[in-house]
């Protein structure tokens, strides 16, 4: 069996598949663009070889799906029983889900630095690019939330 890998490493039948799963499962176009550019951003990390291709493969998925457990009807459950993901996949995309209900925005940014889990942690300094790059929909409520904590994503 030929598997088709990008020049940045990427294996394009599984990205590919989850890319339709993540089209699939998120509500809305808005979110699903979100995602998208957060998984761009998130395997662009400059502080990452040319050579690490299975963690910029990694760090794009995790960064296609960190909202997915937030944000669709898609338990943890069903993720962790997806084929295309791996367990530290699985294992960032936890770290990377919000649950209002548990922890304020400070707690759980909180938790991914307590974490130690590299991927998680970029992932989430790519969301918050995101965010921030997104001047059309970063209205003062935003800002109050996302200045304070990029001081750890720096």
């Amino acid at each position: 069996m030929k598997i088709l890998v990008m020049r940045s490493g990427i294996k394009i039948g599984r990205v590919c598949k989850l890319i339709k799963l993540a089209d699939k499962w998120y509500s809305s176009n808005k979110k699903f663009y979100h995602a998208m550019r957060v998984a761009k951003y998130a395997m662009e990390q400059p502080l990452l070889s040319q050579t690490e291709f299975e963690l910029r493969e990694s760090l794009y998925v995790i960064g296609l799906l960190h909202d997915v457990l937030e944000d669709t009807k898609i338990t943890p459950e069903e993720l962790h029983e997806c084929l295309y993901i791996h367990e530290n996949e699985y294992e960032a995309i936890k770290i990377l889900t919000h649950n209002k209900k548990e922890c304020s925005y400070e707690e759980y940014i909180q938790k991914i630095i307590d974490s130690k889990n590299l991927l998680a942690f970029l992932v989430k300094k790519a969301d918050l690019k995101d965010h921030l790059m997104m001047t059309d929909t970063l209205t003062d409520k935003l800002k109050n939330k996302y200045y304070p904590i990029i001081k750890y994503f720096l």
